[in-house]
């Protein structure tokens, strides 16, 4: 199990905004889970290839038993013993209010492992603590701006210190193996309803040269397909489809929508299918965000290819300048129902599977460095220069690198996304990279 990490506090210091930051604002699909109150919202993180779950909160405040406060205060207090470490969150700008104490109390009858952060601190970062220590606070507190990204790294390094013991077996990834699910990739079709993801999975499993049986998922209703293809074996897992938020009512759709971002996050490959009649939608970009926001190496298929109604070859040269571009994906034209281009479908996982275990070498990653540096120097942050040190891969599944600088902040995220741009082309596309930036 992941560590389970709650972020609390009164209500308006932004906690919600530390949730967005912490998470990378991946939110359209984790905003949509159903299954979890609108008090309670959950998400995936990570640092540094240390995995962990990240609970939003209501504020905390006092009042009676049938006010919205009281259920708020409920709701936070499931989020806070379900967690093995809290983030109690307090405001700089207001500095210490009452109910700030009021909540310390709370947090230390829960004997729940705590770090304190004061938000909204733009400037002078270590003085916009002191203050809160004289609400009796021994432990260090962490000092940031979850709006502009200031300190998250100085508050992700210390959950992770704080949490150190819990994280031991979490990394498996670490290179010194390849990581991942020993030469059979998980699979998972993902799309929105009607877009042929179980035509999908008939037509790959009922080729001549195919060997499948059924076995039972890790829960009660999913049903993984193991599939030999050419000697080759896979893991498919077909989802539900997931409609928009307005459209998720009944309790089936609910439910259906939870096993789809289980089935993400169990798999190594996520194919999203597309109807390509009715065209790329937003809700597909949002599925698409989530499943490589989990990691997952990823690849859009666009069915029906042979009924468009539009002309295909016009369209195909349309998404190869607008989808892949923009979330630098591959994507292939099939049609589940007739068989056309199926196979292409088998390279296409094992191209995206082999590259998101992919391990460059240090000398590797620090020429790609080199170069990004030579091509275009950082410009200044706060008056000093910035300076690129060197970097490391640190884990697979999907590949992370640790770049050591003199300052992080001063990153900018268009830069970042320029060397992740290079990393990938010798990566592969369709593999997300993850980058995170430390003092040196």
């Amino acid at each position: 199990m992941k560590p389970v990490i709650a972020i609390v506090g009164r209500p308006n210091v932004g906690k919600s905004t530390l949730f967005n930051r912490l998470i990378n604002k991946r939110r359209a699909i984790v905003n949509d889970t159903p299954g979890v109150t609108r008090d309670r919202l959950y998400a995936e993180a990570d640092w540094c290839g240390k995995k962990f779950t990240l609970i939003d909160t209501g504020g905390l405040a006092e009042g009676d038993e049938k006010s919205i406060e009281a259920q708020m205060k409920k709701q936070a207090f499931v989020a806070i013993n379900e967690a093995d470490l809290v983030v109690c969150v307090f405001d700089g700008r207001e500095g210490p209010v009452p109910l700030d104490s009021y909540i310390i109390g709370l947090l230390r009858k829960a004997g729940k492992t705590v770090v304190y952060v004061v938000n909204k601190v733009e400037r002078k970062l270590n003085e916009a603590s002191n203050l809160f220590y004289e609400l009796g606070i021994k432990e260090n507190i962490v000092a940031l701006s979850a709006e502009h990204g200031l300190g998250i790294d100085d508050l992700l390094d210390e959950v992770v210190k704080t949490m150190d013991p819990r994280f031991h077996g979490d990394d498996k990834q670490i290179i010194e193996g390849e990581g991942g699910s020993a030469n059979k990739p998980r699979v998972a079709i993902i799309g929105r309803p009607n877009a042929g993801k179980s035509t999908l999975i008939n037509r790959l499993a009922g080729f001549e040269r195919v060997i499948a049986h059924e076995t039972p998922g890790t829960t009660r209703d999913t049903v993984d397909i193991e599939i030999n293809f050419n000697g080759r074996q896979y893991i498919f897992v077909d989802t539900a489809g997931l409609r928009k938020k307005g459209k998720t009512i009944e309790t089936l759709d609910k439910y259906s929508a939870i096993k789809t971002l289980d089935a993400i996050a169990r798999a190594d490959v996520a194919l999203l299918m597309v109807d390509s009649n009715e065209g790329f939608t937003h809700q597909d970009s949002a599925l698409l965000d989530h499943a490589y926001s989990e990691g997952k190496s990823v690849a859009v298929l666009f069915n029906k290819w042979d009924a468009l109604k539009t002309d295909a070859e016009e369209l195909a040269e349309f998404y190869s300048k607008k989808l892949l571009p923009l979330h630098r994906v591959p994507f292939l034209c099939i049609s589940a129902k007739k068989g056309e281009n199926i196979e292409a479908v088998f390279d296409e996982i094992d191209r995206i599977y082999a590259a998101g275990k992919n391990k460059l070498k240090t000398s590797e990653v620090n020429e790609i460095l080199e170069d990004v540096v030579e091509m275009h120097n950082l410009p200044t942050y706060r008056g000093k220069s910035v300076r690129l040190y060197y970097a490391t891969q640190v884990s697979v599944q999907p590949p992370a690198f640790v770049v050591f600088t003199n300052q992080p902040d001063g990153v900018h995220e268009s830069y970042k996304k320029y060397l992740i741009n290079k990393l990938q082309e010798v990566i592969g596309t369709g593999v997300p990279i993850r980058i995170k930036f430390k003092r040196k």
